[in-house]
């Protein structure tokens, strides 16, 4: 199993210096959030459906995975932190991420209690998360909300 963490970590690197800089921008965040979504969608779309000990699309899941997160993870932060004050940040960033905490903290509950029923159920929420999250840029991108430029620190 640590095979895998090691090879997603290895992935992410990679793409946080390659593919990250290529593709993100706070003015067009569409296309890196869409396509990490996707790609979060594929890679739990692919634990669903893969046959059991399919080791290949195993390393295919943990790859999607690991381009996924290069792209959602720095582009959701980048966002955050454009959206507040500069003087107002540090306060508000900790504020949000209490709230996440508290939001996301049932959801391992809840994924025992659909793994209990079927295996494949937490990866089916995972994905209809997903693609809430596809959705909510696609939502963000036609309202035309944009980032603003960022403030100059005194």
């Amino acid at each position: 199993i640590s095979t895998y963490v090691a090879l997603r970590s290895i992935i992410m690197t990679f793409c946080f210096f390659v593919l990250g800089p290529r593709l993100t921008s706070v003015y067009h965040f569409r296309l890196p959030l869409w396509m990490g979504f996707a790609a979060y969608f594929g890679s739990q779309a692919l634990l669903v459906f893969m046959a059991p000990r399919a080791v290949p699309l195993m390393v295919l899941s943990v790859a999607l995975e690991g381009v996924a997160a290069a792209l959602v993870s720095p582009m959701t932060e980048s966002l955050l932190a454009l959206a507040m004050e500069t003087k107002e940040r540090a306060r508000i960033s900790a504020m949000v991420y209490v709230v996440l905490i508290v939001l996301t903290s049932p959801f391992g509950w809840i994924a025992g209690q659909l793994s209990a029923m079927d295996r494949s159920l937490p990866f089916a929420l995972n994905m209809v998360l997903f693609a809430i999250g596809f959705g909510l840029v696609w939502l963000i991108g036609r309202l035309g909300i944009h980032a603003r430029p960022a403030e100059k620190v005194e």
